[in-house]
């Protein structure tokens, strides 16, 4: 059963105006209340009610309308009314969520990727929220970039707690549902810890900076180094933040941080959200604070930048044949013997000089001055 536009539903205090696009186990609708707000109406796909797996499905749908009761979050869709609808006599579950009039994290980032700055804003955001799931006893078990919402200030909401569980519970193995790009290998079997979701989190991080998905989970497994995140973002991005992506996304769950909190710090602390790296915030008396030393760390790591080492920087032709001609014209100098004593001993000064000279440039084709900026950040990481 699909209602359509112009129903009215739950004693006409909801009228149906949009069907949206489904999702892979929900029918969506925008529908608008009695006193004229819109609000989204989730029910389960009427289409999966003869399947074998449709009781389990229905039992997730209620279970999520369970701990959204729970939720209060400014990054957490607010859940704002639930009922059953009676259709042809039978029951059809129903939730209501605010409705948010923006495109996704995946619409928005998949040709517009953020910069470093500014996707590492709304990661935090999203950390927020999985956190605060987290003290719930709560792991959601599907965040990707098609469940982030994006408000008119990109700040983030979570959404489509659907797969979401109690902590350390085991669930089944009815998770072909979860997104195969951002669930790790240990969901397949029901694991619903909070590693499961910083898998998650790492790889939005990364599609939020490239507008791409992740390699599939399964494809990774038989191929560890198929996903190579440092090919797309390395010298583009902080080493933290790529750090993070790379550490986050392991696919031994004990190779990731045990925690969201934990995962946060492998980011760059110049951007970490703490008073003790705000460089021009003031004080309660209206001085400026000084400057601890971790400021001055973290401001001396930005001014380094990346590079490669051991890059050989390329010569020009025309430099290798000056050269050799100018050491054949020296060899010819020397090599005479009725010229003044003055001009063999002068070339006999200058050939040295020079061959120093082109060594010296030999020498710095590696890229010497990136290796001890590499020592730098080594020392102060």
């Amino acid at each position: 059963m699909t209602w359509q536009p112009g129903d009215t539903i739950n004693k006409g205090k909801y009228t149906i105006k949009q069907i949206l696009p489904s999702g892979s186990t929900k029918q969506i609708y925008l529908a608008q209340h009695q006193d004229h707000t819109y609000a989204i109406i989730k029910t389960p796909l009427a289409e999966l009610a003869t399947l074998p797996i449709y009781q389990d499905l229905l039992t997730k749908f209620q279970n999520e309308i369970k701990i959204l009761k729970e939720l209060n979050h400014p990054n957490i869709i607010q859940l704002l009314d639930s009922f059953t609808e009676i259709v042809n006599g039978k029951p059809i579950e129903c939730l209501v969520e605010e409705y948010i009039p923006n495109h996704t994290l995946e619409q928005i980032a998949k040709n517009n990727p953020f910069d470093e700055t500014k996707a590492l804003e709304i990661i935090r955001q999203i950390a927020d929220g999985l956190a605060y799931l987290h003290q719930k006893n709560r792991v959601h078990r599907d965040i990707h970039p098609g469940n982030i919402l994006l408000r008119d200030d990109n700040s983030p909401v979570i959404t489509d707690f659907g797969l979401a569980s109690m902590i350390a519970m085991q669930t089944g193995t009815y998770n072909h549902f979860a997104n195969e790009y951002y669930a790790p290998p240990e969901q397949d079997s029901g694991n619903a810890r909070e590693t499961v979701d910083v898998y998650a989190l790492a790889g939005i991080l990364y599609y939020t900076l490239t507008g791409k998905n992740p390699p599939k989970t399964n494809k990774r497994i038989g191929n560890p180094n198929l996903f190579r995140p440092q090919d797309d973002l390395e010298g583009q991005i902080q080493k933290g933040t790529l750090d993070a992506i790379i550490e986050g996304m392991q696919l031994r769950p004990e190779n990731r941080s045990n925690s969201i909190a934990a995962w946060l710090e492998i980011l760059p602390s110049a951007l970490k959200k703490s008073p003790a790296t705000a460089t021009n915030s003031v004080n309660s008396d209206g001085a400026t604070p000084v400057k601890t030393v971790a400021v001055f760390r973290d401001e001396l790591i930005k001014t380094i930048p990346y590079g490669n080492p051991f890059k050989r920087r390329k010569y020009p032709l025309a430099w290798m044949t000056w050269s050799g001609t100018i050491f054949f014209v020296m060899g010819i100098i020397v090599s005479q013997p009725k010229l003044p004593l003055y001009v063999v001993a002068l070339s006999w000064l200058l050939a040295p000089a020079y061959g120093t000279v082109v060594l010296g440039r030999f020498v710095r084709g590696y890229d010497w001055e990136c290796i001890l900026q590499r020592g730098i950040r080594w020392v102060y990481r």
